[in-house]
């Protein structure tokens, strides 16, 4: 960084001939990860996860959400503004099941390590 303009400058080189790895004939990059090498370090305690269900995805992952709020108020005792902030940084909120038409199940899920 020039500290008299403000400016950075980096470098860059592209290979053409390289794509994203995929596998599977996935057309969208694509990871294969070992067993527990993702979370593992979140895995010793287990997890807090409530669902959200209906025929809209984001009011599904709104209701997941709403229902951790609602259970972190009853088993950690947070106020509800709490719950939000801590589901706002640690929460993750994934599609279950999309099988069941027209409704989207979706999990919202919090290490309990975040608790010890």
């Amino acid at each position: 960084m020039d500290t008299a303009t403000g400016r950075t400058t980096a470098d860059h080189t592209i290979h053409a001939h390289q794509r994203h790895m995929t596998w599977d004939n996935s057309r969208e990059p694509a990871i294969r990860a070992a067993p527990g090498s993702v979370s593992r370090h979140l895995d010793a305690k287990g997890y807090e996860v409530t669902t959200g269900i209906g025929p809209d995805l984001m009011e599904a992952a709104r209701n997941a959400v709403r229902g951790m709020i609602d259970c972190l108020g009853v088993a950690q005792k947070m106020t509800p503004e709490d719950a939000y902030m801590l589901c706002s940084v640690c929460a993750d909120m994934r599609i279950s099941e999309v099988v069941d038409q027209p409704n989207w199940v979706v999990s919202c899920t919090i290490p309990r390590l975040v608790f010890a």
